[in-house]
């Protein structure tokens, strides 16, 4: 009896629906600084309301309004975001450099994501901008993470903005769920395998 409602937990955890995050880092490194962009979003509480560009193709960060992208093109706009209005005192940026991939937008301080147009829930977003020749003190960046969230319980989701360090990899809740139900499955067996033997 405990095993079956086990295995129901661990499968419970496997089929509930995974919480998607977009992760943006902006890293120093031997003079120049570059914003990255990976991950998902799941738009099932966002409302897509009206078109934008940003950064002219080559992305920008201005740290005073929590304002960043990568990529080039149009994006749609969509509110709701809660989280911080800044990351340090420093103004508007452009990049100098290449930008490349999606063109991901965020403005903080009016909780606003902007996603590529025809953006489809949970499919993978990737994209990077360059700003050779500066450093995150000289652009006004205070290093930290940074987090905003929108939606609740199945549609919570969320942006994190990493300014400064190394990115670091974190398992998803489905991949643990995972492991966890390999574990339990095992250990379910170990009765049927001793029989055997």
């Amino acid at each position: 009896m405990i095993r079956k409602i086990l295995l129901a937990f661990a499968a419970s955890l496997v089929l509930s629906p995974a919480h998607a995050v977009l992760t943006f880092h902006l890293i120093e490194s031997g003079g120049n600084v570059t914003l990255t962009a990976t991950g998902s979003v799941n738009t099932a509480a966002l409302v897509p309301t009206f078109p934008g560009a940003c950064g002219a193709g080559t992305g920008l960060v201005n740290p005073s309004a929590a304002q960043f992208c990568t990529g080039a093109g149009v994006a749609i706009r969509h509110a709701g975001l809660t989280g911080p209005a800044s990351f340090g005192p420093g103004g508007l940026l452009q990049g100098t450099g290449s930008s490349t991939g999606d063109n991901v937008y965020m403005v903080g301080v009016l909780g606003e994501l902007y996603l590529p147009v025809g953006y489809v829930s949970g499919a993978p977003l990737s994209g990077a901008s360059q700003f050779p020749g500066t450093t995150l003190a000289a652009m006004g960046v205070t290093p930290g993470t940074y987090t905003w969230t929108f939606g609740a319980g199945p549609t919570a989701d969320s942006v994190v903005f990493v300014a400064g360090g190394a990115p670091v990899g974190v398992p998803a809740t489905s991949e643990l769920a995972l492991a966890a139900l390999a574990g339990l499955l095992a250990w379910g067996a170990l009765p049927v395998l001793r029989r055997r033997c």
